[in-house]
């Protein structure tokens, strides 16, 4: 999923030593949610996923998150973490930000694009009663907060689900994420429902830490909770027929249907769909910035708990083309090219899910899928090296077709 390669160096070169491929962490361990000192007494021990700062400082200043390091959770690093309201003053990390040298760039920088894509499609406004309207679809979190680095706030992205797979042993196991558009139906890549994954069984939905079975966020001085999780089985699947297995690069989409409606709520809601042409015309415009989110694989190489978000830059067709040359040049008029920045990327786990951006129409504002997760570099977050998006604006009217079965 979302990697930044700084926490990978946080595990092999600042909490412990490298021998050949094994590493020595520290033998000291600190209880999961006690009490620890470090950098300020009435600190708590906890997961370093669920500490803000210390996910904040990785970038900043490594030494200092090695001093709040009180353990492991499994694989999982621990850290004191200071209690809300603790203030904390850092001294040096103004000067590290100025004096931190820039990343080189193998290829045009994506800052400096600034024209749009050729690319453009155009598609029939859909009718409404097929898709949910504007009032429910793409909704915009209510409460504003700040969560830290990159985890997600509890009712972000609602719309996504993951997907549960069984294997020919009849293990079970998540692996893709897909996007809810209406009360019966899912959006995914292709790619995520071949045998080589497993078989396809059911979808969950409203899930924020795989951890807990009701999870709960703190926001301010209170905590929001969210409800339990939703599971439903998967009834049918509908590959579309452009997709082929050898490729994986056009038709890259898939529709799921469950075996019944899912009430919306809160924290499930579908995405909204480009479906009028002033949206449409938003999909690919370079120098804008996407989102996208889910449970792939992190910086420390294993699959997140928490679900994360991280923003990616559009890079054009002709630049994506140039990266990825053996994909032939007609398949990118269904593609989008989006990220290519080190350390900001979706990954494994993270296939089938969304890209969205925010748009405003007729004074209202709501989130849109744009693109579904489908391939990109072998090495996730590599300098230069954008992902790349099945296209949705391609497939609308395919999407609306089939929605109507």
């Amino acid at each position: 999923m979302i990697i930044n390669r700084l926490f990978m160096l946080f595990i092999l070169t600042i909490l412990g030593s490298v021998t050949s491929r094994a590493i020595t962490f520290p033998r000291t361990t600190v209880p999961l949610n006690s009490t620890c000192e470090s950098m300020t007494p009435n600190s708590t021990c906890m997961n370093i996923y669920k500490c803000p700062l210390a996910l904040s400082l990785i970038r900043l200043n490594r030494d200092v998150v090695k001093e709040m390091t009180c353990g492991f959770d499994g694989t999982t690093p621990k850290v004191c973490c200071p209690v809300s309201g603790t203030s904390i003053i850092f001294t040096n990390l103004t000067e590290e930000i100025a004096t931190r040298k820039p990343s080189k760039v193998t290829t045009q920088k994506i800052e400096e694009i600034s024209q749009e894509s050729k690319v453009t499609t155009m598609i029939p406004e859909i009718n409404s009663e097929l898709l949910p309207s504007r009032k429910i679809c793409g909704q915009v979190a209510i409460r504003d907060r700040i969560v830290g680095g990159l985890i997600a706030g509890i009712d972000e992205f609602p719309w996504l689900a993951r997907i549960k797979y069984r294997n020919k042993f009849g293990e079970e196991y998540y692996a893709c994420s897909a996007s809810l558009i209406t009360n019966q139906y899912l959006i995914t890549a292709a790619h995520c429902l071949t045998d080589k994954i497993g078989k396809p069984i059911s979808v969950r939905l409203g899930e924020w830490d795989e951890q807990t079975e009701r999870d709960c966020q703190k926001h301010l001085q209170d905590f929001i909770c969210n409800d339990k999780p939703v599971d439903k089985n998967i009834s049918e699947i509908f590959m579309h027929d452009d997709f082929d297995v050898k490729s994986a690069k056009k038709g890259d989409i898939a529709l799921l249907k469950l075996d019944e409606p899912i009430p919306f709520t809160e924290f499930i809601t579908p995405v909204c769909l480009p479906s009028t042409e002033y949206v449409t015309q938003q999909d690919y415009v370079l120098d804008s910035s996407y989102w996208t989110a889910g449970w792939g694989i992190t910086e420390f190489d294993l699959p997140s708990p928490l679900k994360r978000k991280v923003s990616l830059n559009t890079v054009s067709s002709d630049i994506c083309h140039t990266i990825y040359s053996e994909i032939p040049e007609e398949f990118f008029e269904t593609l989008i090219c989006a990220g290519g920045v080190e350390g900001k990327d979706t990954c494994s786990g993270d296939s089938g899910g969304s890209l969205v951006k925010m748009v405003t129409e007729d004074y209202e504002k709501n989130w849109y899928l744009f693109g579904i997760t489908s391939t990109g570099p072998k090495r996730c977050g590599s300098e230069g090296m954008p992902g790349i998006y099945t296209r949705i604006t391609s497939y609308m009217d395919w999407i609306r077709k089939t929605i109507r079965r």
